[in-house]
């Protein structure tokens, strides 16, 4: 069947790109003074990169 074979090679193609492809996220987190103000966070660093 040709709709079969389609998404086989969907299928390859995705893994392919999973196996040898990079995904860049962004990662940094800045949160606004009010929610660092209501959560008694000031002094601890929540604007840092995520690990």
């Amino acid at each position: 069947m040709q709709h079969d074979q389609q998404i086989f090679d969907l299928i390859l193609e995705e893994q392919d790109r999973q196996i040898h492809g990079i995904e860049l996220i962004a990662s940094e987190n800045f949160v606004s003074d009010q929610v660092m103000e209501a959560t008694g966070k000031v002094c601890i660093r929540l604007n840092v990169y995520s690990t």
